[in-house]
């Protein structure tokens, strides 16, 4: 019968010393190791490369929504200090005032109230209401002026009524938006 491989193996160990045999089989072992290990520690350092390729990625992109926070934050604090001013508001008051000299309109009462504000929202923050009266087109051109003043305002309510033959007259109903942020 034919003799196996293992069994030749066995027999060609037998003539040799123990120290050789030991020689053998440890070179063995380190063949076998180093076989394992070039198969496979190319998939693993791939593995590991596109993992940290990953986590750098991901890294990079946290830091960029966090500066974008940031610059959100920052022009969420400068909206809220020129939109939530008492200051800017007594400013905005005088406006009124001056805009109506200057289209020549007679202003009567000029009434401001402030308004419960909750934080971190945009809403009207001061209704105004103005009764006036002058020429049609210096109330249009008046309207315009609010309308195109640096505040944030809307203007939602207008009763406005012929006064006299050539003059008109009325209330106008403005609120000014705003943010609290903080």
């Amino acid at each position: 019968m034919k003799e196996n491989y293992l069994d030749k193996i066995d027999n060609a160990l037998l003539s040799k010393q123990q120290n050789e045999v030991q020689m053998i089989n440890l070179g063995l072992a380190v063949v076998v190791l180093l076989f394992g290990y070039l198969l496979a520690f190319g998939p693993a350092q791939d593995y590991f490369d596109a993992k940290q390729s990953t986590l750098k990625q991901e890294d990079d992109n946290l830091k960029f929504v966090q500066a974008q926070n940031n610059y959100f934050d920052n022009k969420l604090r400068e909206l809220s200090y020129i939109t939530y001013n008492e200051k800017n508001w007594a400013k905005f008051l005088d406006f009124l005032t001056s805009a109506a000299r200057e289209n020549n309109i007679k202003v009567f009462s000029l009434e401001s109230k402030n308004l419960k504000v909750v934080e971190k929202e945009v809403q009207p923050m001061l209704d105004v209401s103005v009764s006036m009266e002058g020429g049609f087109h210096n109330v249009l051109k008046y309207i315009n002026s609010v309308e195109e003043s640096e505040m944030v305002v809307d203007l939602n309510g207008m009763d406005i009524h012929s006064t006299s033959p050539n003059l008109i007259g009325g209330n106008i109903k403005i609120s000014v938006w705003g943010m609290k942020y903080q």
